[in-house]
């Protein structure tokens, strides 16, 4: 088995579900840490979801949801608790201020 280290960065450019990573086929995803940084000079809310392919229909789980992130500011989504991902999932992130937040994840891939 080989183990990827990766660090994915996203700016949510629309106020719509953004898919910032999908785990790929026969692997698994450690998602080690979420940050979400407000870089606008307003507050605005996030939500960060997780997309589970195994039940159907398909389950949208949300590990914040309209969560306020004050103006300059970062949060750690999860409280430091790892998401694991399956071949197929994804995780997206929502804001409602286009190009106002940065996403990055730092992921472990097991293949």
């Amino acid at each position: 088995m080989a183990n990827t280290y990766r660090g994915i960065g996203r700016n949510l450019t629309t106020a719509n579900p953004t898919t910032i990573y999908t785990c790929p086929a026969n692997t698994v995803a450690i998602i080690m840490k979420i940050n979400c940084a407000n870089v606008m000079a307003i507050d605005t809310n996030v939500s960060v979801m997780w997309t589970d392919i195994s039940s159907t229909p398909h389950a949208t789980i949300y590990l914040c949801k309209n969560t306020v992130l004050p103006t300059k500011t970062a949060i750690k989504v999860g409280d430091e608790e790892p998401v694991i991902l399956m071949a197929g999932n994804s995780l997206q992130a929502q804001t409602d201020d286009a190009g106002g937040v940065d996403v990055t994840l730092a992921i472990l891939e097991i293949s």
